[in-house]
C-alpha cells in the first residue's frame, strides 16, 4: 500500500477515557473564521482576508455507551452520590472551558508511538445535544462532537493555540 494513502480507524483519548470502539468514523473539521479586508480601489471585492479565530470540533460516534463512557465523555453532566450516584445536569453558568480536556486523535495503523499523524486538541469540550436511540435492530451510538477551546499557556499573536497534526511535544 503507498504511504500516502491511509486508512481510517483510528482511536480517541479525552483526557483519562480512551475510546477505542467507533461506528461510522471520527470527523475532524477545522474551519479558519475570516475577515474579509476591502480596499476602495478595488471595490466589494476582497483584496485579502485575516484568520480571526478558528472553529475546530471532532464528531466522535462511541460504540461503548455504558456509564463510565457516557460520563467520562460528556463532562457537561456532573455526578452525583457517594454509593448509589447519577448522571445529572450541571448548574447555569457552568464553565465548559474549565471542563475540557486534551482530545487526541491516533490512527489505528500507526505504532503507538509513532505520533506523525496524531491529531490534538489541546483543549476540547462536548458542545452538542445528544441523542440515544434504543431499538431492536441497531446499536446504541452516542455521537459527541467537541470543540476547541484555546489552551492555558496560549499567546494570541503565536501560532499553535488551539491544535495540532502531528507531535504535539515538536518545537
Amino acid at each position: 500500500m503507498s504511504e500516502n494513502i491511509r486508512l481510517g480507524p483510528c482511536s480517541v483519548t479525552f483526557g483519562s477515557l480512551e475510546i477505542e470502539r467507533t461506528q461510522g468514523g471520527v470527523e475532524l473539521t477545522i474551519e479558519p473564521l475570516l475577515k474579509a479586508i476591502k480596499v476602495d480601489q478595488f471595490g466589494q471585492s476582497d483584496y485579502d482576508d485575516r484568520i480571526v479565530g478558528w472553529n475546530v470540533r471532532v464528531k466522535v460516534p462511541l460504540l461503548e455507551t455504558d456509564y463510565d463512557t457516557i460520563k467520562g465523555a460528556l463532562v457537561y453532566l456532573g455526578e452525583i452520590g457517594t454509593t448509589q450516584t447519577k448522571l445529572a445536569d450541571r448548574a447555569l453558568g457552568t464553565s465548559m472551558r474549565e471542563l475540557a480536556d486534551v482530545l487526541t486523535i491516533h490512527p489505528l495503523e500507526n505504532a503507538a508511538d509513532n505520533l506523525a499523524d496524531d491529531v490534538t486538541l489541546y483543549l476540547a469540550a462536548p458542545v452538542n445535544q445528544v441523542t440515544l436511540g434504543y431499538n431492536f435492530e441497531n446499536e446504541r451510538v452516542l455521537e459527541v462532537e467537541f470543540k476547541a477551546y484555546p489552551k492555558e499557556d496560549a499567546d494570541p499573536t503565536e501560532p499553535d493555540a488551539f491544535f495540532c497534526i502531528g507531535n504535539p511535544a515538536a518545537a
